[in-house]
């Protein structure tokens, strides 16, 4: 899900009144959502910190840099500190008609590693997002459906609930995406198991505009089983960089994201 690029690239509820909305129209929105304006390009600079249920922190410091490829993406995370993970580093590359490809290195291996789909469900790097959030959703392969409207953080939003196709290879039964009205920007998620269970929340606790995009620059991930929380900090985000092509290859991971 692209709420902070790719994890950088997404309270009081007020129940609007019932509304008929087709499944069109979900279609429709959830277009809208995976084409929306983020620029060209994008790097960031910021913060991952995990928070387990007594409250302890470790915190970590990463890299990400996306760039547009034919209206598709490919981007890059790098992670500079602490020292257990520094270096550590996630690529992933779109495509219109088949399963994105997915790959990481750890230094201490020294090789990089083909994330396969049936991993995808697993937690990235130990956080509580796994390695499906960190894929921009393809609305074709999805059934979707606005089930209503609320506000979340003053904004009016649709609900839009996404279904995976028989298909396609996911851990999750269902997802509910609060799409702010203006900005075609998911700002909340609620993500359900295949038994319907909620599983899991996703939330842009800050949004800003930059360079003319909204862009979320806090974001909290919450396993609900776990009672554990993965918070991630935008410190810094540029746009529409002339960024080189080879920054997203795999010989780029071992170097850090250098040339």
């Amino acid at each position: 899900m692209r709420l902070i690029f790719i994890l950088l690239s997404a309270i009081v509820y007020i129940l609007s009144p019932s509304i008929a909305i087709s499944g069109q129209d979900g279609d429709k929105i959830a277009w809208r959502v995976y084409n929306r304006d983020d620029g060209k390009s994008a790097f960031s600079e910021g913060r991952m910190l995990l928070i387990d249920s007594s409250g302890d922190i470790v915190e970590r410091r990463l890299r990400s840099y996306v760039k547009e490829f034919d209206g598709y993406n490919k981007s890059l995370i790098v992670f500079d500190s602490p020292a257990d993970i520094k270096g550590t580093a996630f690529l992933s590359w779109e495509h219109p008609d088949k399963d994105d490809d997915q790959f990481l290195y750890l230094p201490a291996l020294g090789r990089v590693r083909r994330i396969v789909s049936s991993n995808r469900g697993n937690s990235f790097v130990g956080s509580d997002l796994v390695y499906e959030d960190l894929m921009r959703r393809k609305p074709n392969e999805y059934d979707n459906e606005i089930v209503g409207e609320e506000e979340y953080n003053g904004r009016l939003c649709y609900i839009l609930k996404q279904v995976p196709k028989p298909k396609v290879k996911s851990s999750y039964g269902f997802i509910e995406n609060w799409v702010d009205r203006k900005w075609d920007l998911i700002v909340f998620a609620k993500a359900y198991n295949k038994k319907g269970d909620l599983i899991k929340t996703i939330s842009a606790k800050k949004v800003e505009i930059i360079d003319g995009i909204p862009t979320v620059t806090e974001l909290e991930v919450y396993d609900i089983k776990e009672d554990h929380k993965t918070i991630m900090y935008a410190d810094t985000v540029q746009y529409n960089l002339d960024l080189d092509d080879s920054i997203f290859t795999r010989r780029a991971m071992k170097n850090g994201g250098q040339l």
